[in-house]
């Protein structure tokens, strides 16, 4: 099924003959537009599924304003799925074999959705905009599946391209093929093969080489820019004589053979009197040639800017006049220098109204160019610093700064710093420097925007002023709170002191009301030294200055001296308390009397705030490297509101639990800090009237902070020093050290040194090493190390980093210096990732806690595969292991 005829305004109709597939070749959209409201508006009453397959960034807005300027509204026929719009990516068409299965896949889907769904046809057009290559070859593809999917079904595929997708020669060779291409010409959509005239026809008998070897020399000629004219010599300038190029501007030879058009036509109203007056000069003047560049007007009218360059010659009558001559089309440039000029401007109205200092600077620092704010700022004339250099306003330390500078600059052509200039008065001006690197008059000059930072630099000293006052005022502080604490314990301590001789009857017997009177200066003497306790403790974990000693000691046993001290007071209650330890025989490294009042703040807690006759309970669990308490209350519960106030000082609930509970809003603070310093956390889980369940984890290699570093005397590790995998590790004594080995290991099994002062990790890292077959010998500082290494000169040496006398890195430096134990490779152990410095110092490896013990023991295989290698004479002496 073919579209109906378009019609011309006078009538007359074309008859687009029913050769399937039809390919419409458009110059712009209109034209497709005017023949798709044909194409689709005849399908759409005869009830036929159209769509419309696009290669563009087309919407259904657009689609839809396309067709209603045209009287036709597709906005129903979207509603009901008549009509439908697909974006197709335009990759699709670049392989050929891909685009025929993609196409046969297309095309069968629409087919079979229109007969599923009761449609009587099927109509598609596949605009091909935006494919990029060669469209016609796609065409050509597409061709042989179109075909075949369509005979003999009520469907029908249209295929639309612009024409400027096309060579010439691609043009040529559709009007020879005699197949269904159209064109629009003369407001007629006709056939290619129609357009044939006669002046052509003696082509056909051409081999299609031929014919492709003369499309190509049109196609050339009518794409040069440059038309060649004459002129008569007559009033109106008529022209004489013009290539058939003249058609980039819309007009053709015939145009103007008939003199119904003269050159002086086409030339721009504007432009007219100053062309011909220059002309005239030229000519009187005696100019062989004329030079000029003006507009024209295209026949659609649009703009066209070109330059001539015409021959002045003699006129029939023998008066000198122009005979003929080029046109060059110049619009991109002009445009192009417009555009250049435009940004100019731009750029010169931004420099000149700049807040910032500007300034353009040659690769040997002199300025070419400043702004105003630039000289007013630095107190110096325009005129005097375009005879200065960037090094004349900067001092001696700032000119290496901004050397070093222009350097990165002009390697990443970018860079943002700050810097000082020294205005003429000898004062400094602190700036930041955005520099780039642009053209500037053919050259590349360095773009110096600088903005005075002055009060930002004193905003940001007042910060660091303040941030040290507060500091100061928060040492102050808990120096002020830990001295008034001490102070205050010693008339609490008589107070309490002497209530409790009173109440023992060492004074004499009291009467009723006397004792009740003394016993409350006891009971409100002792929550006052216990609150100031609390301050005292809180202010040392703030201040930096709480230490902890670690143990290793039984959870259970902490807990049941707990539960003894609390027994009481839950009896008071009748509260039940329940503990569940499993396994009952965990083991953990920290500091127990911090634990304990951790695990009495909690507990306590849960007494005051659970009713009568209710339970709490304690449950401790291992997991993984950590121990879990949880200690839960059938108790009041707290709210989610409430829940963010718990850990912040001096907080409670609300004021009606401060009257009836008591407390100071400290305890649960200290115990989060100390759960911290034990590198643990703490959480809780609560709802209002259903209890409280207050949870916290604590490492079982001990606190990662806050340790006190007390060292060792020697380096002697004992039977107890080892808490797992004893049966493994045997004593091999040499002189007043002791070697570790497992009972497997030989004694000529490779020595490793371990060096840290953490016993702990030391533990590890021999449990680790002797369970792989090496014997080990520890030391806890750096010169018990450096001994060490001189007379026993391991095999290899792990040294950590923090040391009771000389940290790691200087122990590493002496190692390295000295010749007798420079060959021993040194693996560097710690918290913190130091490759860089490690390498720089002459270890071999760097490892972070915790070990990776595979990495450990690639590494100690390499080295000894190294020495293997190299045999035992190769190595000269203080040679660096790399």
């Amino acid at each position: 099924m073919l579209p109906k005829p378009v019609k011309k305004a006078d009538g007359n109709d074309i008859s687009l003959f029913s050769d399937k597939p039809l390919t419409a070749i458009y110059r712009n959209r209109t034209e497709i537009a005017d023949l798709l409201t044909n194409y689709f508006g005849s399908a759409l009453g005869k009830n036929e599924l159209c769509t419309f397959f696009t290669t563009g960034s087309i919407d259904h807005d657009e689609l839809r304003a396309i067709f209603s300027e045209r009287g036709m509204d597709i906005q129903p026929y979207i509603q009901s799925s008549q009509f439908e719009l697909i974006n197709i990516g335009p990759s699709i068409f670049n392989d050929p074999e891909f685009l025929s299965e993609n196409m046969k896949d297309i095309l069968g889907c629409k087919q079979e959705h229109a007969v599923a769904n009761g449609f009587s046809g099927c109509r598609i057009n596949i605009d091909l905009c935006d494919v990029e290559g060669q469209v016609f070859s796609c065409i050509n593809n597409c061709r042989e599946c179109i075909e075949s999917l369509v005979c003999g079904n009520d469907a029908n595929v249209m295929c639309s391209c612009p024409m400027d997708a096309f060579s010439a020669h691609e043009i040529f060779e559709m009007m020879d093929r005699r197949e269904s291409f159209i064109l629009k010409t003369d407001d007629r959509w006709v056939f290619l093969k129609d357009l044939l005239s006669n002046k052509y026809r003696k082509h056909l008998r051409y081999t299609p080489e031929m014919m492709r070897q003369i499309g190509e020399e049109r196609s050339v000629y009518r794409n040069s820019p440059v038309v060649a004219i004459m002129w008569e010599d007559k009033e109106l300038h008529p022209v004489k004589q013009v290539s058939e190029n003249i058609s980039i501007f819309g007009y053709s030879m015939d145009d103007f053979s008939s003199e119904k058009l003269h050159y002086k036509d086409i030339i721009h109203p504007e432009d007219r009197k100053g062309y011909f007056a220059g002309l005239q000069e030229c000519i009187k003047n005696g100019h062989k040639e004329f030079n000029r560049e003006y507009r024209i007007i295209g026949s659609t009218g649009q703009v066209h800017w070109v330059n001539e360059r015409s021959m002045i010659g003699h006129g029939h009558n023998g008066i000198k006049y122009r005979d003929q001559g080029i046109i060059v089309d110049i619009t991109d440039k002009r445009i192009a220098e417009e555009a250049l000029q435009r940004s100019e401007q731009k750029f010169k109205m931004i420099f000149d109204n700049s807040n910032d200092s500007i300034l353009m600077i040659d690769y040997e620092g002199h300025f070419l160019e400043v702004n105003h704010v630039a000289h007013e700022q630095l107190g110096y004339m325009r005129s005097e610093m375009l005879q200065m250099r960037v090094h004349d306003i900067c001092s001696s330390e700032q000119s290496v700064v901004l050397g070093e500078m222009r350097t990165r600059v002009l390697s990443e052509e970018h860079s943002i710093f700050e810097a000082e200039f020294v205005r003429k008065d000898g004062t400094l001006l602190p700036v930041e420097i955005n520099a780039s690197v642009l053209e500037y008059d053919g050259n590349d000059v360095i773009l110096v925007i600088a903005r005075d930072i002055t009060e930002r630099k004193k905003a940001e000293m007042m910060l660091v002023e303040a941030k040290y006052d507060a500091e100061a005022a928060n040492r102050s502080k808990s120096e002020f709170v830990a001295n008034m604490s001490h102070e205050l314990r010693t008339p609490l301590n008589a107070v309490i002191g002497f209530s409790d001789v009173m109440l023992e009857g060492a004074c004499g017997a009291l009467e009723e009301r006397q004792e009740k009177y003394i016993r409350n200066i006891s009971t409100a003497g002792n929550h006052l030294l216990d609150m100031i306790n609390d301050i005292l403790d809180l202010s040392k974990v703030e201040a930096g200055k709480m230490i902890l000693h670690p143990e290793e000691f039984p959870v259970r046993d902490a807990l049941d001296e707990v539960i003894m001290l609390l027994n009481q007071l839950a009896s008071k209650k009748d509260l039940e308390l329940i503990t569940d330890v499993k396994p009952c025989n965990i083991q953990i490294n920290a500091d127990k009397s911090k634990i304990k009042q951790i695990l009495y703040n909690l507990i306590s807690n849960a007494i005051k705030f659970t009713p009568e006759r209710g339970s709490i309970m304690i449950k401790v669990r291992s997991w993984t490297d950590s121990v879990v308490f949880f200690v839960k209350d059938s108790g009041i519960g707290i709210s989610k509101v409430n829940q963010g106030k718990l850990f912040q000082p001096f907080s409670q609930i609300d004021s009606a639990s401060t009257r009836r509970y008591a407390g100071t809003g400290l305890g649960l603070v200290l115990t989060k800090r100390f759960v911290e310093m034990h590198g643990g956390e703490i959480w809780v889980d609560s709802e209002e009237g259903a209890g409280s369940t207050f949870g916290f984890n604590i490492q079982m290699s001990g606190p990662v902070s806050g340790i006190e570093d007390e060292g060792q005397d020697d380096c002697k590790i004992t039977d107890n020093n080892l808490t797992s995998g004893q049966d493994l590790i045997g004593q091999d004594a040499i002189g007043d050290v002791e070697i570790m080995a497992s009972d497997n290991s030989t004694e000529d099994a490779p020595l490793i040194l371990v060096v840290d002062n953490d016993v702990k990790c030391s533990e590890l890292l021999t449990l680790t090493l002797t369970t792989a077959g090496y014997r080990v010998i520890c030391a806890y500082n750096g010169y018990d190390a450096l001994d060490l290494a001189r007379t026993l000169r391991p095999f290899a040496i792990t040294l950590g980093i923090v040391l009771p006398d000389m940290d790691g890195w200087e122990t590493l430096e002496h190692l390295k210096f000295d010749a007798v134990t420079c060959n021993i490779p040194v693996i560097m152990v710690s918290v913190l990732d130091e490759v860089k410095r490690s390498a720089e110092l002459g270890a071999i490896a760097h490892l972070t806690k915790p070990v990776d013990k595979t990495r450990l023991f690639e590494i100690l295989s390499e080295y000894e595969r190294s020495l293997d290698r190299r045999g035992p004479t190769s190595f000269p002496e203080c040679e660096m292991l790399q």
